[in-house]
């Protein structure tokens, strides 16, 4: 046709190709694999939507879990991360027991956000009392918007748990 593949792709995105036409083509099996895996992924979705929907069923603690999160959780585009932060270690150690409680603490990362004064050692150590595992330190630097913090009132930063498995 003299067309690119892409103007090609476009034009003809609307038009379905026959079984026996997909397969005579060496895109074909590309084609049926991407479907077969369209396919999986929709079945791990829904089997992770009946497992939340037991879990809010049976478990309140869980429940209390998404209804913080759904507040203050962390929302990107992907859907393979739970990601929460705070400066509470109570709540902290809550949100941790409850990623215990329903198998993923293993997969849990703690971030803590503090500032430059702060001594590291000290903040790691705070917020390991309360999540159990290493904390990755980040120090925030100075802007105008950290100048005018009370950092006083945070002297141990803000802690950040994330869980990257799309099941939660």
């Amino acid at each position: 046709t003299g067309l690119s593949k892409s103007t090609l792709s476009i034009l003809l995105r609307n038009h379905q190709l026959s079984k026996e036409r997909i397969a005579e083509l060496s895109i074909g099996c590309q084609l049926i694999g991407a479907a077969v895996n369209k396919q999986k992924a929709d079945a791990r979705k829904e089997a992770y939507k009946a497992t939340g929907k037991a879990l809010l069923k049976n478990n309140k603690h869980f429940r209390d879990l998404c209804l913080l999160y759904w507040g203050e959780g962390s929302k990107y585009a992907t859907n393979t991360s739970f990601s929460i932060s705070n400066t509470d270690a109570e709540m902290i150690r809550f949100i941790v027991n409850v990623i215990k409680s329903i198998g993923f603490y293993d997969e849990l990362n703690a971030i803590s956000y503090c500032f430059p004064h702060s001594n590291l050692d000290d903040v790691k150590n705070y917020w390991k009392d309360f999540v159990g595992k290493e904390i990755k330190t980040y120090v925030v630097k100075n802007s105008i918007r950290t100048k005018n913090l009370r950092t006083d009132k945070q002297p141990y930063g803000t802690l950040r748990v994330e869980v990257y498995r799309g099941e939660l």
